[in-house]
């Protein structure tokens, strides 16, 4: 049961990412557990690079206590529009205690 709290504790700590690649930021990343066994990782994603993006994609590495990666969850939106934002929600169908933004790739 102590280990399940420290999970869940682990999973509300919302961190502040700054990344950019390709005229795309990434701020404010939280996890949530949500009911049954799915993790929801969101945040906000500007498209700063004045042009229309055809599709971005935001991808995260989640990883277990020992810091082993144990799967992705990734994000994607399609016709991004150049100075708009986009609230993702990237889903993991499990439970980790860590996340890593690994990458942003636009197409």
């Amino acid at each position: 049961m102590k280990k399940l709290f420290s999970v869940f504790v682990a999973l509300l700590f919302s961190v502040s990412v700054y990344a950019q690649n390709a005229g795309v930021t990434v701020v404010d990343t939280s996890a949530q557990q949500e009911p049954g066994p799915i993790t929801t990782i969101s945040g906000v994603a500007k498209n700063d690079s004045g042009k229309k993006i055809a599709a971005v994609f935001i991808k995260f590495n989640v990883m277990d206590g020992s810091g082993n990666v144990i799967g992705n969850a990734i994000a994607n939106l399609s016709d991004f529009e150049p100075g708009t934002t986009w609230k993702f929600a990237a889903k993991y169908p499990g439970v980790f205690v860590r996340y890593k933004l690994v990458s942003i790739e636009t197409y």
